[in-house]
């Protein structure tokens, strides 16, 4: 297992994620094969594990604590995430905190993290005193190293990290070779260089779709030999997955055919999978009031995804696009002035479809 250096840590660059855990025929976590996975990945030098209150239904922080304390504190490194968004007052964080605790059977976090920060969070967290409230607990030695993951905008990124740099210690960040471009991954990577940020990476294989689609390996290795990232997670739902995974972090560096691999990948998932819109907006005044690029850019999203929602459905921010449309009359219109010379009509059309199948 290769390591990183976080202050006086030695951290696995392998992250143990828990968003996936293996599961029952009836949908509950498959204990036993956690504990066996666990195991694996401990003796293989795995120290890093991570978990949130809403993984499997608030169940994820409650195995973890159960599979966990099968070994000594001080052996693994231990992560999760307060979720703001069931929280009105700063009590209710402190409450929360206190609950997540008792769930992993510990008296401290090696790691914390305000969850998923977004642009429409954002206010609630400050309205709440997040910051105060888990600054007190670090204070008192039950946070070791307080961080953020992030879902917002470089605009929020960079203004929250311009105003709490001096507390927030690390960043957990969704980078990976397909968002690198394609969702600014290079600039989140850029702009938690310029404030000195560790990265945690998230989503390295991009839901999955990466895996599927491509040599996991190369996507595994492009995001932790990114400056500044010392671990990358991987929600790993099988023993063949974990194994596939230690042996990746044991491996040599990439080199430069591999990159080269990883880039005409990326360009030909982008061409296979995705709508080439630009978000250009040139079809706005559609007589059906349409919101063409909005729905093109929410397929594409799905699309990256390998249409896979872990939150809600995935047809839901569609549904709301075309809430407030009328059919499409296909007067072509659109078509005409796309700089894209995307066959608009038909292409609303295989959209429709794809959703279709979801429902």
């Amino acid at each position: 297992m290769q390591y990183s250096k976080f202050k006086d840590l030695q951290v696995s660059k392998l992250g143990f994620g828990t968003m996936r855990l293996p599961m029952l025929k009836d949908g509950s976590i498959d204990k036993d094969e956690t504990k066996k996975m666990v195991k694996v990945a401990m003796e293989n030098g795995v120290n890093y594990y991570d978990t949130a209150w809403g993984y499997h239904a608030g169940k994820s922080e409650e195995v973890m604590g159960e599979v966990l304390a099968d070994y000594p504190r001080e052996s693994y490194l231990l992560a999760t995430k307060m979720p703001t968004w069931l929280c009105k007052s700063k009590q209710d964080v402190i409450d929360t905190f206190q609950k997540q605790l008792d769930h992993l059977r510990t008296d401290y976090f090696d790691f914390y993290l305000i969850h998923s920060i977004d642009d429409d969070e954002w206010p609630n967290i400050e309205n709440i005193q997040c910051f105060s409230a888990l600054l007190e607990e670090k204070a008192a030695g039950r946070i070791k190293h307080l961080g953020a993951s992030f879902h917002c905008s470089l605009d929020l990124l960079d203004k929250i990290l311009e105003t709490y740099g001096s507390v927030l210690e690390f960043v957990q960040l969704q980078i990976n070779y397909h968002d690198w471009d394609f969702a600014q991954g290079k600039e989140l990577h850029e702009l938690a260089l310029k404030y000195g940020k560790p990265i945690v990476i998230m989503e390295p294989l991009r839901g999955g779709m990466l895996a599927k689609n491509g040599d996991p390996r190369l996507a595994f290795k492009f995001c932790s030999e990114l400056e500044n990232v010392f671990v990358t997670l991987s929600g790993m739902s099988t023993m063949e997955a974990l194994e596939d995974n230690l042996k990746t972090f044991d491996s040599p560096d990439l080199t430069e055919a591999e990159y080269e691999e990883i880039w005409a990948h990326a360009a030909k998932l982008k061409n296979d999978l995705l709508i080439p819109c630009t978000a250009c907006n040139y079809c706005y005044d559609c007589p059906s009031k349409i919101k063409i690029s909005q729905i093109f850019e929410a397929y594409n999203e799905s699309a990256s995804k390998a249409f896979h929602e872990i939150w809600g459905k995935i047809y839901g921010p569609y549904d709301k696009l075309k809430r407030d449309s009328d059919p499409c009359i296909e007067c072509g219109k659109c078509e005409s002035i796309c700089p894209q010379h995307i066959k608009i009509i038909q292409t609303l059309k295989d959209v429709e479809k794809k959703y279709d199948e979801f429902r």
